[in-house]
């Protein structure tokens, strides 16, 4: 017999064939030119073959298995008596197993590889097809990744695994050294990639789909590299897309959502009754006791990559939440739960944290106590209203505008200073120290002394005075 170049995989021949049954899974992208029978072939030449062995033969079937290494494929009765034994020779030397029932001939199967070798473009497109029709109905489950992967396993025989953007792991099945694989993702910028670990051939696929983004890694451990031409990984890649962009828009219609019910629950004027409606929705229950978080900077609040850690740490926990943009800044209301310290600490530092309130009318306090927090000099990460200084909380109980007012003599009098608001704050922040004053501001201490005694002494202001305005100074922006 001649050789010639594969023309279909076993994939292609179980689709024209549905009877047939591929025992190793691992090998259904295994190429072959043409099916014949063991008594067809000329000594072991089988090469590039599929072959049916031959269960009336003298010889077992185990050793027609063994002695025909060079074969594609071997196809055996399904209801050989040894059949387990002769799977696990299968996987021990890394070869491709099929059976077919004896009603099924070897001359229809040898037609069906006949017929794929002459009309592979419209093979394909009915591997396609069959595929989709796989694939498909992942899509509608509760965990559409988690299935289309299951599916895709089931069809391929590979391990698989997906990880986001930035390389955690989303979803995995199989047994895929997930986190050494994580590492190489992280050293590389190629949206494709071959990786060799050991016994494992990997190939890492990037699918592009904006912030839902992420890599899709195929391995197979049987020496084999996957089957860059695979229908069933392409087929897979684009449900995968459809899933990201699913994913991104809902990602996106949350953290709008989200970014009213916080706008609401911190204004005096919201209607109450929809608000307790909107956190019912969420988990919140009617006398929950509630805490407000306020982190990172201006701007922060619009990336919804940066709730990501603090929302996996809620629902962790099983604890209710409210996770979107609060005036440009990270707002995250929850319960007061024992978990309250760790999602502020998976926010974007600095982070603070209110008092507990139980009143949906006490949200304006709630964030005023989380903004004095979040801008005190004591905040070196994370810091609670509570931890507060006395004057701070004291100023937690004006609304930013009476805040305001109370402070305007003070800044008529610093606007008369050269560089007076920043001598102020350094005067604060160093507890009205000359030399560590000085030393923050990079000037001379004599100059200093000359500034302390105009606010301090001239102006009539008190230290006290200036700590209330230091605090409005920190919270303008915000």
């Amino acid at each position: 017999m001649t050789s010639s170049p594969p023309t279909f995989s076993l994939n292609d021949l179980a689709g024209a064939v549905p009877q047939l049954v591929l025992l190793t899974p691992r090998f259904s992208s295994t190429t072959a030119h043409g099916v014949c029978g063991v008594q067809d072939l000329h000594g072991d030449a089988a090469d590039g073959w599929v072959v049916v062995l031959d269960p009336e033969s003298s010889e077992p079937l185990r050793r027609q298995f063994l002695r025909l290494h060079a074969a594609s494929a071997c196809i055996i009765p399904d209801d050989a008596h040894n059949k387990a034994e002769l799977v696990s020779t299968a996987h021990s030397v890394q070869r491709a197993l099929v059976t077919k029932p004896r009603s099924v001939s070897t001359s229809s199967v040898i037609l069906a590889a006949a017929r794929l070798a002459t009309d592979r473009p419209s093979n394909d497109a009915a591997t396609r097809l069959r595929i989709t029709d796989k694939l498909s109905p992942t899509l509608i489950s509760d965990t559409p990744e988690l299935s289309l992967l299951q599916e895709f396993k089931a069809l391929s025989g590979e391990s698989v695994a997906t990880f986001d953007s930035h390389i955690r792991l989303r979803a995995n099945v199989g047994e895929l050294p997930v986190r050494t694989i994580a590492r190489q993702l992280m050293t590389g910028t190629l949206p494709s990639r071959s990786i060799h670990l050991g016994r494992w051939s990997i190939q890492a696929h990037f699918v592009e789909q904006g912030q839902a983004s992420r890599w899709f890694v195929r391995g197979l451990r049987s020496g084999m590299d996957p089957d860059p031409r695979s229908v069933a990984a392409r087929t897979t890649i684009r449900m995968l897309r459809t899933i990201s962009a699913h994913e991104a828009r809902q990602q996106l219609s949350n953290h709008v959502e989200a970014a009213d019910l916080l706008h609401n629950f911190c204004s005096p004027t919201s209607d109450q009754m929809t608000l307790e409606n909107s956190l019912r929705l969420r988990g919140f229950a009617r006398d929950s006791k509630m805490r407000l978080i306020l982190a990172g900077a201006a701007g922060d609040g619009h990336d919804p990559e940066l709730f990501a850690s603090a929302i996996g740490v809620a629902s962790s926990a099983a604890v209710p939440y409210v996770a979107g943009p609060l005036f440009g800044w990270l707002g995250f209301l929850t319960t007061d739960n024992p978990h309250v310290i760790e999602i502020a600490r998976s926010l974007t530092h600095p982070a603070g944290i209110s008092d507990p309130i139980t009143r949906l009318d006490a949200g304006a306090q709630a964030l005023r106590e989380a903004r004095t927090a979040h801008s005190t000099p004591r905040n070196r990460g994370v810091c609670t209203f509570s931890h507060c200084l006395p004057l701070e909380r004291a100023s937690a109980k004006l609304t930013y505008q009476e805040l305001e007012d109370s402070v305007r003599e003070v800044v008529k009098v610093l606007a008369d200073i050269p560089d007076g608001p920043n001598v102020a704050s350094a005067l604060v922040s160093h507890n009205a120290a000359t030399g560590a004053t000085a030393s923050a501001l990079g000037v001379h201490p004599n100059s200093v002394r000359r500034r302390t005694k105009y606010i301090l002494d001239q102006s009539g202001l008190s230290l006290a005075d200036l700590g209330l305005w230091h605090i409005w100074w920190r919270q303008r922006s915000t």
